[in-house]
């Protein structure tokens, strides 16, 4: 069983260390898209791929951020819990 919290700072951390590495290569974002124009085949796949894992990356940290039951509340909302279910218990 996990520690108390310890659900909460892996999609959270995860999804902000994604936002910056973004965020710290929009340039090259940028220059990748627009090659988008050009008739090479190449770089299409590559951008295709790219865009790919950058969709499932934040599936993954969406769908971890909404199953934990420690950061929804931490980050101010609160969630019903289906009958059966039990928030987790608070420290």
């Amino acid at each position: 069983m996990w520690a108390p919290g310890h659900g909460a700072p892996s999609p959270l951390g995860l999804g902000a260390a994604l936002l910056l590495h973004v965020t710290l290569h929009w340039d090259w974002v940028i220059r990748t898209t627009r090659k988008l124009l050009s008739p090479r085949g190449h770089d299409k796949v590559i951008w295709l791929v790219n865009l790919a894992l950058l969709v499932a990356m934040t599936f993954c940290v969406a769908s971890g951020i909404l199953i934990s039951r420690v950061a929804l509340p931490s980050l101010g909302i609160n969630r019903r819990w289906r009958p059966g279910q039990r928030p987790a218990p608070r420290a």
